[in-house]
């Protein structure tokens, strides 16, 4: 079965007469590692009948000054390297970057605990490369079908298309309710309850009983409070604890 991304891209290949392909990076101090990751990386994404640019380093800081320069739709960080480590490098493009999926490589599995507190996109441990790859090869594919999924809200008399991923949060009043983005409040009449049937498999999910938070933009969970991208908070209330923070791990661990 052809890849809908495939079709996709080829379309916007023919319209515009050139070739689309995926920009990776690999940042790694083995060469024989980045030869290998190369070749499987190659073979995984040919066959989803997809291309890829990839950019291989050996150097954390030159590897860091491609991404901030370039436009790049994933890097893979090995965790321990000379110099700046891999998490020392995803804090400095995460900065930049927020929303660009990085994974760890790593041969040290204890050090994935650690590295949780990054939000990296996955982990590939070297010890599982084949597993590990193809599954974050799959993910990342979803991924890029899903992040630029919007929805129609009718705010106000106005209809306004709102990326899924630019969500922060969204605050009942009464019988409506307000969508906060980074940018924008939008007041839609519509209790919460509707609109989390409608948005919740997009990565919406209940903190309180009247937020819904985005669990992609959580970036602390304390007892009783969320804190987001941005420096927001929304409240957090006992009854969906356990569901938040299972949505965090499984999210971080992406």
């Amino acid at each position: 079965m052809i890849n809908p991304l495939y079709l996709v891209w080829k379309e916007i290949s023919r319209q515009k007469g050139v070739s689309v392909m995926l920009i990776i990076v690999t940042c790694d101090d083995s060469w024989a590692f980045l030869k290998l990751i190369q070749e499987k990386l190659t073979h995984y994404f040919s066959k989803k009948h997809l291309n890829i640019d990839h950019r291989v380093f050996s150097d954390s800081n030159t590897a860091i000054r491609y991404c901030l320069k370039n436009t790049v739709d994933l890097v893979l960080l090995d965790v321990e390297m000379p110099g700046k480590n891999g998490m020392e490098m995803a804090n400095i493009l995460n900065q930049k970057k927020p929303h660009l999926p990085i994974a760890f490589v790593t041969s040290h599995e204890e050090l994935v605990f650690e590295a949780i507190r990054c939000r990296p996109f996955g982990f590939i441990r070297k010890s599982c490369l084949d597993e590990d790859l193809e599954d974050l090869v799959k993910r990342f594919l979803q991924w890029i079908q899903k992040r630029n999924q919007k929805i129609l809200l009718d705010a106000e008399g106005k209809q306004v298309s709102v990326s899924i991923p630019q969500i922060l949060y969204v605050e009942s009043a009464k019988n409506y309710i307000m969508v906060h983005t980074a940018k924008n409040i939008y007041k839609i009449r519509k209790t919460i309850n509707q609109f989390e049937k409608e948005v919740g498999r997009y990565g919406l999910i209940r903190c309180h009983k009247g937020f819904l938070v985005n669990y992609a933009h959580i970036e602390e969970i304390s007892k009783h409070e969320l804190f987001l991208t941005g420096e927001v908070s929304v409240p957090l209330s006992r009854t969906y604890t356990s569901s938040v923070k299972d949505a965090f791990m499984q999210f971080s661990r992406r």
